[in-house]
């Protein structure tokens, strides 16, 4: 079965808070998801059209997966815009209904069973806006899903978080080897290409970047980019997922970020076992 979420911004005017307030907590409350793509009735992508009669690309791809997954099955994350995701099933052979919550006012609702709470709180990957529209899978997300259905702790693997993540596990690694002593920007928001950029305790630079690539020819540009910005005394550091293939250079040296994570889940730090605790609970 396979795992998606479900992040539509239903009402996206405020002329319509009303209508969040009313209708929002009714969907939460009966365990529904829903799109609103056009007040019709219609659960048929085709019939989905721009202003100008064209194909309405977001909206028949929304609504063909809510029917591919009603059809076979799925666990979905749903978020209302409140604290709260519900995870849940929906049933293989599940009827997409539209739904008039008010008049003019219709839904495309499917109905969720064996429905856990979540707090984002507790799971602070499912903040974060999945990459592919209103209703899709997301591979970084799939782990936590899984672990909530079958309530289990997150897999501490690296692919169960989100790029973010990964740069703030490098970041710690390297402060906790002593190898960084301070930042110079933001995590993930310094140059093109680099996610680190700091000074260790003897004033050198350190510039990282942090990727979960395993395409030769993406790895390869992206340490290229990093060279470049390599300058002598400088420290550079590549972290890259373990088995990718990637020629090594003497400037750089290559960390696997599962090594990142064998190392920090070795500490014997408490601030250390809490962050990993809280990143995979």
């Amino acid at each position: 079965m396979d795992y998606a979420f479900i992040r539509h911004n239903i009402f996206d005017s405020a002329r319509e808070d009303e209508l969040r307030r009313e209708i929002i907590p009714s969907l939460f409350n009966r365990r529904l998801v829903a799109l609103r793509y056009d007040d019709i009735e219609s659960v048929d992508p085709k019939d989905y059209l721009t202003h100008e009669g064209k194909p309405w690309r977001s909206a028949q791809a929304a609504i063909g997966r809510l029917r591919s997954y009603c059809n076979e099955g799925v666990v979905i994350g749903a978020a209302y815009g409140t604290d709260i995701m519900l995870v849940g099933r929906i049933n293989p052979g599940t009827e997409i209904r539209p739904e008039e919550f008010r008049p003019g006012v219709i839904l495309k609702t499917a109905q969720l069973v064996d429905v856990r709470e979540v707090r984002y709180v507790h799971h602070p990957i499912l903040m974060i806006q999945p990459p592919y529209g209103a209703l899709s899978l997301w591979a970084a997300g799939k782990g936590v899903l899984e672990a909530v259905m079958h309530g289990r702790s997150v897999a501490r693997e690296p692919g169960n978080l989100h790029p973010g993540q990964h740069e703030v596990l490098c970041y710690e690694w390297l402060r906790s080897a002593a190898k960084l002593e301070r930042l110079l920007m933001p995590l993930g928001r310094g140059l093109p290409d680099i996610d680190i950029l700091g000074v260790n305790a003897d004033g050198r630079k350190v510039i990282a970047q942090v990727t979960y690539q395993r395409q030769p020819r993406e790895l390869a540009r992206k340490q290229e980019v990093l060279m470049r910005h390599w300058e002598e005394g400088m420290k550079a550091f590549f972290f890259l997922p373990r088995g990718a293939r990637l020629e090594k250079f003497s400037q750089v040296r290559q960390v696997e970020l599962e090594t990142v994570l064998e190392d920090l889940s070795s500490a014997d730090d408490d601030a250390t076992r809490a962050m990993l605790k809280a990143m995979f609970p």
